[in-house]
């Protein structure tokens, strides 16, 4: 019979330590945390990934992204936040911006969806992938698939490079009238009067009439040929990003309305709902042996002005914010996670 020893083991990430016992055999010298994947249990970060089922034949999520997913992308879009360099931009309307670290990208379609997803992922949201990051050099991002009420996909980007409303509204118009979604818009709206307008988009009286008239005066001027389909807001403070965390990424779908009436499973296997860059895949969390660590990671920890305790059946788990650690804790913190993301092969922007 093999024998087995449990030796605590601490994960760390840059919100989140977690303490638990590691099995492993006895006179053994293997790092668990090392081990080669049987092929089940790769299946099982398959399916984490895409957000559902995984199997030889087929991968459907039923468009829905698993509860693992979302803490994976939350966990990503943390590592980016932390890695993000404070920059001063400036946009192109003149808009200063200091201390950027992130951008949270919104893309929606400007007319009725006509398309299955999968097609209109594949032939508009890859192509703007492709162009975007060609034109801002980006390296890292994090982005999903969602759908709004009215049934249309939209698609959230997040990214630690600067990049102008004004060029990605520019490039997504373009793209997303390949499939006629622009000239859509603008036959819809050619023909409305201001009193048309106002009675499609005032939200039984939520937008005000002086705000809606200055818009239909602004597609009017167009010929409505620009319409408003890019969101671009960025992040310069770790509440900002927990607030588009919880907005865009960490939210559960609408089981009422997961997808368009134009997609089934038939054409939609394979397609994913979430996806991370190359360099961020990389990162996970530090993972080490606690009696053999120099460090005391949790004594570290405790410096913090918050911090949030979770007991679990087999782990312990401390939520924290660097930010709020003393320095000096903040200091040895940051070291040993920047050591980390680098030896992994993180790339950071410039």
């Amino acid at each position: 019979m093999e024998e087995y020893i449990f030796l605590e083991t601490f994960s760390l990430t840059p919100h989140r330590l977690s303490i638990y016992n590691s099995k492993i055999k006895k006179n053994s010298v293997d790092d668990p945390a090392k081990k080669t994947l049987s092929y089940t249990e790769k299946n099982k970060i398959l399916a984490n990934l895409h957000g559902g089922e995984y199997t030889a034949q087929t991968r459907w999520h039923n468009f829905t992204i698993s509860e693992q997913a979302r803490k994976t992308m939350m966990l990503k879009i943390n590592w980016l936040y932390f890695m993000a360099k404070s920059r001063y931009k400036k946009a192109i309307s003149g808009v200063e911006i200091h201390n950027f670290k992130l951008n949270f990208i919104t893309l929606t379609l400007s007319s009725k969806q006509q398309h299955p997803t999968a097609e209109i992922t594949e032939k508009l949201f890859n192509q703007f992938l492709v162009e975007i990051r060609k034109i801002y050099k980006i390296e890292n991002y994090v982005w999903r698939l969602e759908f709004q009420k009215n049934g249309n996909v939209h698609y959230h980007i997040v990214t630690d490079t600067y990049t102008d409303f004004h060029i990605v509204l520019k490039v997504w118009n373009r793209i997303q009238d390949k499939l006629g979604y622009v000239a859509g818009y603008t036959k819809k709206h050619i023909v409305m009067t201001l009193n048309d307008y106002i009675n499609a988009y005032s939200d039984n009286g939520k937008v005000s009439f002086d705000t809606l008239r200055y818009r239909y005066a602004r597609g009017k001027a167009s010929s409505w040929k620009i319409p408003n389909s890019v969101d671009v807001k960025s992040v310069s403070s770790g509440k900002k990003i927990s607030f588009y965390i919880s907005k865009y990424f960490s939210k559960k779908e609408n089981k009422n309305n997961a997808c368009n009436p134009l997609d089934n499973k038939e054409n939609s296997i394979g397609l994913r709902l979430w996806f991370c860059s190359r360099s961020l895949s990389k990162l996970t969390a530090i993972r080490d042996f606690v009696p053999a660590f120099k460090i005391n990671v949790l004594e570290l920890l405790y410096t913090a002005k918050d911090i949030f305790y979770v007991a679990h059946d087999f782990c312990q788990s401390w939520f924290y914010s660097i930010s709020t650690l003393a320095n000096e804790s903040k200091a040895v913190i940051s070291q040993l996670l920047r050591g980390y993301a680098l030896n992994s092969g993180y790339i950071s922007s410039s």
